[in-house]
């Protein structure tokens, strides 16, 4: 039968029997299935199973809380995601009058920043694209149609690939909001580096924007190179949507001390006569 996977050719005839005498026990002729999974339905679940949080008092406020009660019933990293949501808009504040950018987009980067993960209840692997599809199909209320798309896209392409005209949610878009996705996602990659080990070590940030280059200024309680790091490994979509490079630096104020450390020179041969303890600086 044409559709009808080998795996089930040892238990279709059971199940149509059953199924069969269940039609016929309720009178009915006709079927309506599914082309979903019990993934699907689980999934569903989650996300119909709990209530929102109670709304604030503006229509902002209401929809950027909708979209934080969506990331909960889907159990995504509540830590992880406010500290990135927080640096992107960051990000956004400082660069919006430099280069540009709509005020009117701040609230699509907050809402992807939020659920940019949550489609690790998928799995891992991929996840950035099982955001997407769970974004786009997931009731958010506050936002436009228009609007829900974007976020799903900008969460998409938060890590991996940059948009790209094969990929179709994206080149099905006007080219004005194709614009929009690629620069929230552009600060979104470097918002989501600046947390890369999920620990908030990054407790404030400042830019500073000129011809050729944003210069980000990170300040921290300890070593940042790790998030610097990543930031940078995730800068490229930006400098290519911008036209800047981007270089990062952690705050004078919050480097590591110096330290002096005792080093021990020990003897090799036994009764051979002994050096005595130095002190040397590292760095």
């Amino acid at each position: 039968m044409p559709g009808l996977s080998p795996d089930r050719a040892d238990i279709i005839v059971a199940g149509v029997a059953i199924l069969y005498e269940v039609m016929d026990v309720l009178k009915v002729n006709t079927l309506r299935i599914s082309a979903r999974g019990i993934r699907h339905a689980l999934i569903d679940r989650m996300i119909r199973g709990r209530r929102p949080a109670r709304p604030a008092a503006s229509a902002r406020g209401r929809r950027l809380q909708a979209a934080e009660a969506f990331g909960r019933s889907l159990r995504f990293e509540q830590t992880h995601a406010r500290q990135v949501q927080r640096l992107a808009l960051r990000l956004f504040d400082d660069l919006a009058g430099p280069l540009g950018l709509d005020t009117g987009e701040r609230d699509l980067l907050a809402a992807a920043a939020l659920l940019h993960d949550v489609g690790y209840v998928v799995s891992f692997r991929q996840h950035h694209k099982h955001a997407y599809h769970l974004i786009a199909h997931a009731q958010i209320d506050g936002f436009t149609p228009r609007e829900h798309e974007i976020i799903a896209l900008v969460a998409r392409y938060h890590r991996k690939t940059p948009p790209r005209g094969r990929h179709a949610a994206w080149a099905s878009l006007p080219h004005r909001w194709r614009d929009v996705v690629r620069r929230l996602s552009a600060i979104l990659r470097i918002a989501d580096g600046l947390d890369r080990r999920h620990s908030q070590r990054v407790q404030d940030l400042r830019c500073e924007v000129g011809p050729r280059r944003v210069r980000i200024d990170l300040e921290g309680d300890t070593d940042l190179a790790v998030e610097i790091h990543g930031a940078a490994g995730k800068a490229g979509l930006f400098r290519r949507i911008f036209g800047r490079a981007v270089t990062l630096r952690a705050s004078s104020a919050r480097r590591v001390a110096r330290r002096v450390v005792p080093l021990r020179i020990v003897a090799r041969r036994s009764g051979a006569r002994s050096i005595p303890r130095r002190q040397t600086r590292t760095g």
